[in-house]
């Protein structure tokens, strides 16, 4: 109704609303972190307490549109390039023939796609990964920090890899980054551990609750030898205090993400490539942002 009155009565077209996103992508980024302070400046934001959380969101391609890593070896070696980011974010390195957490042998060596990982002819940066309602699907893994104080989203990535592993440090790098503030507490699911990111959160004496196992089973305390941080973070969990501060993960950050996909309408990306998805996805998370202030600011 607003667009109307300002504009006499004309309104813009879908095309000059869509050439309009497509042309600022790189901008929504500093218009995010610009709200983030404005919350801040207003209480509603502390950053003092962080849960992440990741979800898969559909790209703008068919998994239909896809060949196998059999058939294209020899016409394609980006696959491998995006394997080895994936292995790096898992924590494995080239030199690792077993897998720290279990012992058992990986089934490929460092890098190497399996048989079956295809890439995309209508967009080559997107996965195709589970999804929790739709099964397999062609996604991106977008990823969120929210405050812990308010629920707002105070950072945010994005990539094409099935695993979280590897993104927590990099949303609370954001955070630092952009705010100049390093929060005190951080909570995760499981699929963000990892004995490297554990020992980082130590080191820069952030207080972590990342579940050592899946929900619903039993806390899983893993060998102090061999992977200490990790040994105590299921400790910690153990505990009563511990299991109170992770409770709060799943209400802080992943209702973030239901209210993207219920409220908002968001569950495809509507442009193609990394660069530009990941521009969507600040689009959409600054949208969500300015909705609950405005929640906030009407309590």
């Amino acid at each position: 109704m607003a667009f109307r009155v300002l504009g006499a009565g004309n309104f813009p077209s879908h095309r000059t609303l869509s050439e309009f996103r497509r042309r600022r992508l790189e901008d929504f980024q500093e218009l995010f972190v610009e709200v983030v302070r404005l919350a801040r400046e207003l209480g509603m934001a502390s950053l003092g307490k962080v849960s992440v959380d990741g979800t898969k969101v559909r790209a703008k391609a068919s998994k239909r549109k896809a060949m196998s890593y059999g058939r294209m070896r020899e016409e394609e070696r980006r696959l491998e390039a995006a394997q080895r980011q994936a292995d790096d974010a898992r924590g494995r390195g080239p030199e690792w023939e077993r897998n720290p957490k279990g012992g058992k042998r990986y089934k490929r060596a460092y890098g190497e796609p399996g048989e079956k990982a295809q890439s995309n002819f209508t967009d080559p940066d997107s996965s195709i990964l589970k999804t929790s309602a739709e099964g397999f699907q062609q996604c991106y893994n977008a990823q969120v920090a929210v405050d812990g104080d308010h629920q707002l989203i105070v950072a945010t990535e994005l990539t094409a890899n099935a695993s979280d592993q590897g993104a927590m440090m990099g949303l609370l790098d954001e955070v630092r980054e952009k705010f100049g503030v390093q929060p005190e507490k951080v909570l995760a699911d499981a699929g963000y551990c990892n004995e490297r990111d554990l020992s980082e959160l130590e080191a820069r004496g952030i207080d972590g609750y990342v579940a050592t196992g899946r929900e619903g089973k039993r806390a899983v305390i893993r060998d102090p030898h061999r992977n200490p941080a990790t040994h105590r973070m299921g400790k910690k969990l153990a505990t009563s205090e511990g299991r109170k501060q992770y409770a709060q993960r799943k209400w802080l950050s992943e209702a973030p993400h239901g209210w993207i996909k219920e409220v908002l309408g968001f569950r495809r990306f509507s442009v193609r490539g990394l660069a530009k998805v990941r521009g969507e996805w600040d689009l959409v998370c600054l949208a969500l942002n300015l909705k609950r202030l405005q929640t906030l600011a009407a309590a």
